[in-house]
């Protein structure tokens, strides 16, 4: 260990995993299949990395409880398009050599399955998770920078 650290905490999507093309399948399900809105790349790209209420609340508002289950289908039937970034197991495992204590802090709520992702590689056995109980947006630390 390095000072006074002692714990590392990870972002789950975008840090530990690429879920790009999981996200962007979602979008598009959403958009063109079931709402029957063209989803073009710079509409996709308009609600990348919003939780999926969030964007229920921008092009279906009225129709966001019913939606919700809808698109929980969606991500269990596009799970396998998330993948480990190259490199996260060794650093873990790096990390947690030295000593550190490592944890994942996310909001999303495809938490359970993005677990066993990781475990599945035998990454999840050196982390902790710490899921928000509520969504929260923005969800980036600096709002705006996408």
């Amino acid at each position: 260990m390095t000072g006074n650290l002692q714990a590392i905490l990870f972002d789950l999507d975008g840090t530990l995993l690429d879920s790009c093309a999981q996200d962007e399948e979602q979008i598009r399900s959403l958009l063109s299949d079931i709402l029957g809105i063209p989803a073009n790349p710079d509409v996709i790209a308009r609600y990348y990395g919003m939780p999926s209420r969030k964007i229920l609340e921008e092009v279906a508002p009225t129709r966001i409880e019913e939606l919700l289950p809808v698109l929980e289908d969606v991500q269990r039937k596009t799970e396998d398009l998330t993948t480990v970034f190259s490199g996260i197991k060794p650093t873990v495992e790096k990390l947690a050599r030295a000593g550190f204590s490592l944890g994942v802090v996310t909001s999303k709520t495809r938490t359970e399955m993005m677990i066993s992702r990781m475990s599945s590689q035998n990454i999840f056995v050196k982390l902790k998770v710490f899921s928000t109980l509520k969504p929260c947006w923005p969800s980036e630390p600096i709002p705006g920078m996408r």
